[in-house]
């Protein structure tokens, strides 16, 4: 993780979100991350999904910004960022299609990072990567036991990254440890 000044923010209660951040990943639900000012996911050159289901995404993004998403099926793209490294619909204002954002903006949650103790950085995700080190969740003796299971996951994804086709993408390594811990 990188280091940082700047005040802790709190993630809150670790059992609550582990159950939240599950159902974004395993149904699609919305994630619901206390962000506050930060846009930095919006601002570090990452590539969006917009799935062949995301219809009102695809309603207000311009065809011109869509591109074939590799390795995914015919109708799968993803979108670009600018030469800033914005989304192209992230302006002075937020996020231009909030409302209708694409599912993957939905259910990115950057504390995923904080709760696995993945560098999100090692990435370039530079401006994450410090949001990421302000987090803080409350976990109490049972969460205590939970992020120990995650953190542990996380490891084992770290160490086994290139044999699990993981080895291009912190965030990818994330969500496999998420789900190696709460998947029966």
């Amino acid at each position: 993780m990188t280091s940082s000044a700047a005040e802790p923010f709190s993630a809150g209660n670790f059992q609550t979100w582990l159950g939240q951040i599950t159902l974004a990943i395993s149904e699609g639900a919305d994630s619901d991350v206390p962000c506050g000012s930060c846009s930095a996911c919006c601002r570090s050159s990452q590539f969006i999904l917009v799935a062949d289901t995301d219809v009102a995404a695809r309603s207000v993004i311009p065809a011109e910004l869509l591109f074939a998403a590799p390795g995914l099926p015919a109708g799968n793209h993803v979108m670009g960022f600018d030469a800033q490294g914005h989304c192209p619909m992230f302006g002075d204002q937020g996020c231009s299609i909030y409302d209708s954002r694409p599912q993957a903006c939905r259910t990115y949650d950057c504390r995923i990072f904080a709760a696995t103790g993945i560098d999100v950085a090692v990435d370039g995700h530079t401006e994450i990567a410090a949001r990421v080190d302000q987090w803080q969740f409350e976990l109490g003796a049972e969460g205590d036991v939970a992020l120990a299971a995650v953190r542990a996951a996380a490891d084992y994804v770290t160490a086994n990254a290139q044999t699990l086709g993981l080895e291009y993408s912190a965030t990818a390594r994330a969500l496999a440890a998420i789900q190696m811990t709460t998947q029966p």
